[in-house]
């Protein structure tokens, strides 16, 4: 392997040496000429092989011109280490074993199948990343020839046959718009794709590709058209949260993921998204759109009177729209005791302070008093930016929270001993109503003439 891999690296850079002094290899060349020869090549900037240096010194030029004359070509070729490709800290065995690991798991880095090795306690030391790198590259297990031999795997066609037995998802990328604030920012489009019919059950531009524009797209699906039977996405940081996979359990809804650099796995997805350059992005006037509602307002009016009117290869010359229509029957609606409202709500585990508060989202909560010192659940809408806040206890539902308003809090009774009796008495007289305009307050002076007649 190392033959293979490295030496092949060396005769590329004995090929770049020997292109920089073969000119110097001329014997008529005279010693003052090669001198020149050699500060007007030091002088310049080169794209070096395996290296990220731009510059070649004189020195180096002089000692590969002397090399050459003494071995030949293979003067020119860098040394290869004796213990290169191998690892000091790890037996033959725990190497043979890792080799053997990444190269059934080609998707995954060299880092990480190192790790699970470890995990699986079949390595027991550490080794650094250059030297990892080394152990790698010396079997010719780099990435991009792991990858090219998964490509070899056999891809199969695969179609459903009804309506929502599968449905696809992903973002596109698009162009820079005004975001309403002075600046440009990228769009971006969410799509989801019944399998079975081409049809493009939800579309919209956004700015943000997250988890809570692909769950508001989900659930725009399951009210508008009915129960899911699974996803099919990539691996993107949208479609892995947490909470994405909670609410898909609560519904009983599968997410499958393709395969990291398994792009046949989207095909249907991606002959989407080319059409869709093709023959909406490109005739369009990018300049003069000003906003996403612009754009969005188009984007849906092409799908609904071109795309989906359009006969598809993929349904033997039928329309998306009419491949649905067909079978509608098929389609399952949402069970109506689901509250679908309820259980897109996202959640977060917050303790109850002293003081009957909880921080969320940079804002001070308030709840009863009589869940101080309690765990609580707190339930709240992503798309809603006001914060309504549900609070559960043990699964029960106990209130909404609040904001906190200390003002309002420092003018509540909190039932403290009465202290001075005939002072309070006092108090508790109703005053004399007063000529004044200021009749919302009293001053001393008017408490001690009262005690005084009392």
């Amino acid at each position: 392997m190392i033959e293979n891999h490295k030496i092949n690296q060396n005769r590329e850079v004995a090929g770049f040496r020997y292109s920089l002094i073969a000119e110097l290899t001329n014997e008529n060349l005279s010693s003052g000429e090669i001198r020149k020869l050699i500060r007007e090549k030091a002088g310049r900037t080169y794209e070096i092989p395996y290296s990220i240096k731009t510059k070649i010194t004189a020195k180096s030029l002089k000692k590969w011109l002397s090399k050459f004359k003494s071995c030949g070509i293979q003067g020119l070729m860098p040394k290869v280490r004796e213990d290169y490709g191998k690892s000091k800290k790890l037996t033959q065995e725990e190497q043979d074993y890792f080799i053997e690991y990444l190269s059934k798991r080609p998707y995954l880095t060299a880092k990480a199948a190192f790790l699970e090795c470890q995990k699986q306690d079949k390595i027991k030391n550490d080794i650094s990343p250059s030297s990892l790198s080394r152990l790698v590259l010396s079997h010719g297990m780099d990435k991009k020839s792991r990858m090219s031999e998964t490509q070899k795997e056999v891809s199969l066609k695969y179609n459903f046959k009804y309506p929502l037995e599968c449905v696809q998802s992903d973002f596109m990328h698009a162009f820079d718009i005004p975001d309403g604030k002075g600046k440009k920012r990228k769009a971006k489009l969410l799509t989801l794709m019944d399998d079975a019919t081409r049809r493009i059950l939800y579309a919209t531009f956004t700015f943000y590709e997250t988890a809570a524009e692909f769950e508001k797209g989900l659930k725009s699906v399951l009210v508008m058209h009915g129960r899911i039977h699974r996803i099919y996405t990539d691996n993107g940081p949208s479609f892995v949260s947490t909470e994405t996979k909670r609410i898909l359990s609560i519904l009983g809804i599968p997410i499958i993921h393709s395969r990291p650099y398994r792009p046949q796995g989207k095909a249907k997805q991606e002959r989407f998204y080319r059409t869709f350059r093709e023959q909406f992005l490109r005739p369009l006037e990018q300049e003069k759109i000003q906003s996403l509602e612009q754009l969005n307002v188009l984007m849906r009016s092409w799908l609904e009177c071109e795309y989906h009117r359009s006969p598809h290869s993929g349904l033997s010359g039928m329309t998306p729209l009419d491949a649905w229509l067909r079978d509608t029957r098929h389609i399952i609606a949402v069970d109506p005791s689901i509250d679908l409202e309820e259980v897109f709500l996202h959640q977060v585990t917050r303790r109850v302070y002293e003081d009957s508060t909880f921080y969320f989202a940079s804002c001070l909560y308030e709840v009863p008093s009589s869940l101080i010192g309690k765990n609580v659940i707190i339930k709240f809408d992503p798309q809603n930016s006001n914060n309504d806040l549900k609070v559960y206890l043990d699964g029960q539902y106990i209130c909404q929270a609040r904001i906190l308003d200390s003002y309002a809090n420092s003018k509540i009774y909190r039932g403290q001993k009465k202290r001075n009796t005939k002072q309070n008495e006092v108090s508790d007289r109703k005053l004399p109503e007063q000529k004044t305009n200021i009749n919302h307050s009293l001053n001393a002076s008017q408490i001690e003439l009262l005690e005084e007649k009392s």
